[in-house]
């Protein structure tokens, strides 16, 4: 009998990686056959696709499953599909290690300027996912909130812990270049705290999709009045974004005023905030230059300013409108 040699031995070696790695795709497809055919059954879905991705030619690394609900689905018949969902998820030989997710979308037939609707869920084997905010995000798909609505449900992740979020964007891109009046915007803003008052998931409200559009964000529910009513200050002076869902919150105005205008625009937002008493970070973020008002920036880890003359601004600032102890 022939004893094989080095390529022959390499060669069989190749046979069985190939054949082991097609199985693993098999088994990974056919699973997700499985999951899917489950979903399709589910009341309140019109459709259902998935897709299998491998992980770099090695066997399958994870799914997604796209769910096309109906525009009369119920909040229960979607929390049941999300349970239904994770029970299929931790159940599979293959997923139940892997992991998958879930995006169920819902067309915008009851508000002809809405794009539609999508809600993104994450399924982790060794993790809980949070309920994600079904009775919310059917509520603002079913009116005339906005013109794009995402929710979200995350397990922990090495960046964030567990959380469950709504974002929704008021106005299409075709409005970037008229932004909203900070009275419109906060009109807008004081609708959704009126109509959501229980909600409890991070918020993401845009004006439009550009980076030069009015825009806050908070955690675990909407703005409080106060929030909001020092936002629409601010924003009448510049357009801000207002990242309340930050420790510190931070409150950034993109680009830096007109010279005529700097002393009127930065310094009247930055006594805003030092009377306001909250405890924030004000950023010029083409300058990278923050100031704490009526806190300390000392020790603090922040971008340095740009250029030198950039440098002295904040300085200055800090001295005028901080409190750093002596």
């Amino acid at each position: 009998m022939r004893r094989l040699g080095s390529k022959g031995r390499l060669a069989i070696l190749g046979v069985v990686l190939v054949l082991g790695m097609t199985c693993c795709q098999f088994r990974g497809s056919w699973s997700a056959g499985l999951i899917d055919n489950v979903l399709r059954s589910q009341p309140g879905v019109t459709f259902v696709t998935h897709t299998v991705s491998s992980n770099t030619g090695f066997g399958v690394r994870t799914a997604s499953f796209d769910v096309y609900v109906g525009a009369d689905a119920t909040a229960d018949q979607l929390s049941a599909l999300g349970r239904t969902f994770a029970d299929q998820i931790h159940g599979s030989m293959v997923y139940g290690g892997l992991g998958a997710s879930l995006h169920v979308r819902r067309s915008a037939q009851s508000f002809p300027a809405q794009t539609g609707s999508t809600m993104y869920v994450g399924v982790d084997p060794s993790k809980t996912t949070p309920q994600p905010p079904w009775q919310g995000w059917l509520k603002l798909s079913q009116g005339d909130y906005a013109y794009e609505i995402v929710g979200s449900a995350s397990p922990d992740g090495p960046w964030k812990p567990a959380n469950t979020s709504l974002a929704v964007t008021l106005r299409s891109f075709d409005h970037g270049d008229e932004p909203l009046s900070a009275s419109e915007f906060a009109a807008s803003v004081r609708r959704l705290i009126t109509d959501f008052p229980d909600s409890t998931a991070d918020w993401s409200i845009f004006d439009a999709d550009t980076n030069s559009a009015p825009s806050i964000r908070t955690n675990h529910g909407l703005p409080s009045p106060e929030q909001l009513a020092l936002w629409e200050a601010l924003d009448q002076l510049a357009p801000t974004k207002g990242g309340f869902d930050l420790k510190p919150p931070r409150l950034s105005v993109g680009k830096v005023p007109a010279h005529s205008e700097v002393d009127h625009v930065v310094g009247g937002q930055l006594q805003l905030i030092k009377d306001s008493g909250l405890p924030a970070v004000y950023e010029l973020e083409d300058a990278y230059i923050t100031v704490r008002p009526g806190g300390c920036s000392k020790d603090a880890q922040e971008p340095q300013p740009r250029t030198p003359a950039d440098e002295a601004w904040q300085t200055r600032l800090r001295a005028q409108f901080e409190s750093c102890p002596r």
